[in-house]
């Protein structure tokens, strides 16, 4: 669907993979659901994300003909916005003032900018309260200068502690929950509209309900 024209406009082909690790986790669904929604970044991300992130406001996209997508874009501003504010319109620079991911229905994520970024791929693990993941590091181009060199080996560090340390900590948590069976449902916020999408379109596509828009 449109998303296509999404991510062909960073022209990826181009770009360098330069580093990349696989990481442990709970069911699939359980840590995909957290590469879709900024709400939890208050909590998980106290120390590391929060200061950049705004997590208290976020915008959905679907994308693929469907009222739920199944291809998505989670918007989120970070605390740069103010500063932008302070500008001259014509100097305002997106990727300066949001981030967002890209989410490739059923298991990819490219939290991305036209400076570089991370595109996680989640796939089932061995058994159904498993996955592991494998997070690919790519930049437009490869850095240069010990500036540059430093500046992106931070941003993999921070990556390669957040998702393991935090995110999938969290989500191993969620799991022994889920593995108890004391609740036989889960209800999803009216404002988690990511996983929402995300749920309609499994249940869509694996013939379980679900109503397409057009």
């Amino acid at each position: 669907g449109e998303m296509l024209e999404e991510i062909r406009s960073f022209r990826l082909e181009t770009w360098h993979m330069l580093a990349q690790n696989r990481v442990e986790g709970p069911n699939w669904k359980v840590a995909m659901e957290g590469y879709i929604e900024f709400y939890h970044i208050a909590t998980l991300h106290p120390t590391t994300l929060a200061s950049r992130i705004m997590n208290n406001i976020m915008v959905g996209d679907a994308f693929g003909g469907h009222e739920f997508g199944p291809h998505q874009c989670v918007s989120v501003p970070t605390s740069n916005i103010f500063v932008m504010l302070d500008k001259p319109q014509t100097e305002w620079k997106p990727s300066q003032g949001v981030v967002d991911i890209k989410f490739v229905f059923p298991n990819n994520s490219f939290a991305i900018t036209k400076y570089g970024g991370m595109v996680s791929q989640v796939f089932p693990g061995p058994t159904v309260d498993t996955c592991y993941s494998v997070h690919n590091h790519i930049y437009p181009r490869i850095p240069e200068t010990d500036a540059e060199k430093e500046q992106v080996a931070e941003a993999i560090r921070v990556f390669n502690y957040v998702v393991p340390e935090e995110d999938y900590r969290g989500g191993k948590q969620i799991q022994l929950g889920f593995n108890t069976e004391a609740n036989r449902t889960l209800l999803i916020g009216e404002n988690e509209i990511g996983p929402q999408r995300f749920h309609t379109a499994l249940e869509y596509y694996l013939g379980l309900g679900g109503t397409p828009n057009k």
